[in-house]
């Protein structure tokens, strides 16, 4: 079992794709941007392997490219569990801070073997029937959401009730020149970031209330999902 450690220097003008994600006419780093970073690194260490699941992912201070950001920071890739099947990472990122190093982001991420991945199961979405579709679009021009266009793939929104949403979406097609120093590879992190989304208009439209993602418990990857093809959340 090994620890690796990557030191990475992000700067706001390698990554134009950033311009398309403000809060407070502040560039920030996705949330899915830095899970998928850590990630596909992993991934990267095992060319056998995929990355398969994804967990307990944190997030504890954002990076924000506000003129006060650091340049520097370290992936820190810790493996707990390895045999042929699969490898299991502990990663973290942070960067260095006044007595101890600021955490920004951790998940667990674990790899299977490529041969071993399953079959993704069959999902039928349920819509209530009382609920009218209304055009997604909306959602980015009313407030609802601050995401600029990379980011703008919610189409229609199917149901929204108490229980669920039920979105069409599709991942505007993002020129590789402008994913900068965070290129889809195995997980495509602009179509998550519009997944999770969706729970941002759901807290809208059931609570009045604005909302951002701090937690995840688990997500699977079965096979990659592709730009510009349109699929139900």
């Amino acid at each position: 079992l090994r620890t690796h450690k990557i030191h990475r220097q992000l700067k706001l003008e390698n990554n134009p794709f950033l311009n398309h994600h403000k809060i407070h006419d502040n560039a920030v780093l996705p949330v899915v941007n830095a899970i998928g970073w850590m990630a596909q690194s992993c991934a990267r260490l095992y060319p056998d392997y995929s990355v398969f699941k994804i967990e307990n992912t944190a997030l504890f201070k954002w990076i924000v490219f506000d003129g006060k950001q650091k340049e520097d920071y370290t992936l820190e890739l810790k493996e707990i569990e390895k045999d042929e099947e699969k490898i299991v990472f502990e990663t973290t990122v942070f960067s260095e801070g006044g007595r101890l190093p600021i955490k920004h982001y951790r998940a667990t991420v674990t790899l299977w073997n490529t041969k071993s991945i399953p079959e993704s199961p069959k999902f039928n979405h349920q819509v209530s029937g009382t609920y009218q579709p209304t055009d997604g679009q909306a959602v980015y021009e009313d407030g609802t959401l601050f995401h600029a266009p990379y980011f703008q793939g919610i189409k229609e929104i199917l149901d929204c009730t108490e229980d669920q949403i039920v979105l069409s979406c599709i991942a505007p097609e993002v020129p590789l020149s402008e994913q900068g120093q965070f290129p889809v590879n195995s997980i495509n992190t602009f179509f998550a970031d519009i997944q999770y989304q969706g729970m941002l208009v759901w807290v809208e439209k059931n609570y009045g209330a604005k909302g951002l993602p701090l937690q995840t418990d688990s997500a699977i990857l079965y096979r990659p999902v592709p730009f510009g093809i349109k699929l139900f959340v």
